[in-house]
């Protein structure tokens, strides 16, 4: 049986969430009315001038500098020609012999621990119209035009879909941390193209397939895994492999051509005479980095917490920071479930969650009051729903429910338990341990839940003398 290499490599574009578009003064906004957000620029009016956004290049250097790539002194575009509809300048002014960043490196979280991935080049360029089909005819939307986008391109380093998945996660998290997009995939702020070659074990043909309309990470694994075979049985049957772009059909679950893929020759490409090459600015490179999701991750792993729980606790940022805090004063195992299970149940978008209806503080003292038990389990997820759900504020809860039955008062509540249950405290003598859980649970009910059940048990074992 032959042995096959498999090579996949990634180009992926992100939309950068900047005031205005990359060369004009246009505003950034996809979500108004369709061609009211464009001007001569960046519809490729001639005699036009295109100038660099400031913000859109600090944005890019920050990518590059969290991604530890080498940034150049000295900055240029190009133009890429190409005809296409949603193109109306006949090219795109992109960069080619010298990128915002290149040689990175991203740390992919996975569950043996972190893994180095390299970087081949990561180059700032404008977005191009979006297309809208509707039967035979195309409308285009120019209010896209122009738009910052940053190219991320990988050498074909990648061997299976799931190495991708992973490796596409850990990007889109650093990205959101450093909030320069929100790489939302169904709205094409993070869009992924592939380039897939399987050859036979030591053969080096030059061949390969680049796949697109990957919209979600499912697609994108379901389209590789597709190319990986259906390049097998060619390559078995004897049959070339054409160098091609494919689209992917999500209906048909396969992969269909879309054209002959271009050579980068086919592009001409030649440094943009309306921009002057220009000197990276040292402010740029002096801005401080947010900590990244490794961090995080790293961090909540060393305190106990499994790849999955990590993987949540980072969702975004602000959980992130939030939970390393909470984390710092008491023992993971102790409180992770606060988090995980009650809190987290209640939030439908992990990633965009950027607060909580209570401070830090206020939810420390609510942990110190459960590990205390001074707030019986039961009790403590009622409030944290009644937070959530309701939204009372944690901290009228914690001064009204910390009125907890003690001493005297619950052992006043056990005598009356015990006189009305004759019959189950015979049981309980005679050696049905097991029934004191009718008593606790009598007392509980009498003191309405302010008490701890553990503390009730105990003084229900003292009382019988067991």
């Amino acid at each position: 049986m032959k042995e096959f290499d498999i090579r996949i490599g990634l180009e992926i574009h992100v939309q950068l969430n900047t005031k205005t578009k990359m060369f004009c003064s246009c505003p950034n906004r996809l979500e108004d009315e369709p061609n009211t957000n464009i001007c001569p620029i960046c519809t490729g009016q001639p005699g036009i001038l295109p100038q660099p956004n400031e913000e859109a290049i600090f944005k890019g250097i920050l990518v590059s500098r969290a991604l530890n790539s080498k940034i150049p002194e000295v900055l240029y575009f190009s133009r890429k020609n190409y005809f296409y509809p949603d193109l109306p300048k006949g090219y795109q002014i992109t960069q080619y012999g010298i990128s915002i960043g290149e040689k990175g490196i991203l740390k992919v979280l996975t569950p043996e621990g972190i893994k180095e991935y390299p970087l081949e080049r990561i180059n700032l360029e404008e977005e191009t119209a979006k297309s809208y089909h509707e039967g035979k005819k195309v409308y285009l939307d120019f209010n896209r035009c122009g738009i910052p986008l940053l190219e991320i391109v990988t050498p074909p380093f990648f061997t299976s879909p799931k190495e991708v998945g992973l490796f596409l996660k850990s990007l889109r998290r650093v990205l959101i941390y450093l909030s320069v997009s929100n790489c939302d995939m169904e709205k094409g702020e993070f869009r992924v193209d592939t380039n897939v070659s399987v050859n036979f074990k030591g053969e080096k043909k030059e061949h390969r397939t680049e796949l697109k309309n990957l919209n979600s990470l499912t697609a994108l694994k379901e389209a590789i895994s597709f190319e990986i075979e259906r390049q097998r049985k060619l390559l078995m049957e004897g049959k070339e492999v054409e160098r091609e772009t494919r689209l992917w059909d999500e209906e048909k679950k396969e992969t269909r051509v879309m054209r002959t893929k271009e050579f980068v020759e086919d592009y001409r490409y030649f440094p943009e005479p309306d921009i002057p090459p220009f000197e990276i600015e040292e402010k740029w490179l002096l801005e401080k980095l947010s900590l990244l999701p490794d961090y995080y991750f790293d961090k909540f792993i060393k305190k106990g917490a499994s790849f999955k729980e990590s993987e949540i606790l980072i969702s975004s940022p602000f959980l992130a920071k939030f939970c390393e805090n909470i984390f710092e004063r008491f023992p993971y195992e102790k409180v992770k479930g606060w988090i995980l299970t009650e809190i987290l149940q209640y939030i439908d978008d992990l990633e965009s969650l950027n607060s909580l209806p209570f401070s830090q503080e206020e939810f420390v003292d609510f942990l110190d009051k459960i590990t205390k038990g001074e707030i019986p389990r039961h009790v403590g997820q009622e409030m944290i729903k009644k937070v959530m759900v309701e939204n009372i504020p944690l901290k009228e809860l914690l001064k009204s429910k910390i009125e907890i039955k003690k001493g005297e008062e619950i052992e006043g509540f056990i005598r009356d338990v015990i006189f009305e249950n004759e019959e189950v405290v015979k049981k309980i003598k005679s050696g049905k341990k097991s029934a004191i859980s009718f008593l606790v649970g009598e007392v509980m009910r009498k003191v309405k839940g302010k008490a701890n059940p553990k503390e009730v048990k105990e003084k229900i074992e003292k009382a019988l003398g067991i």
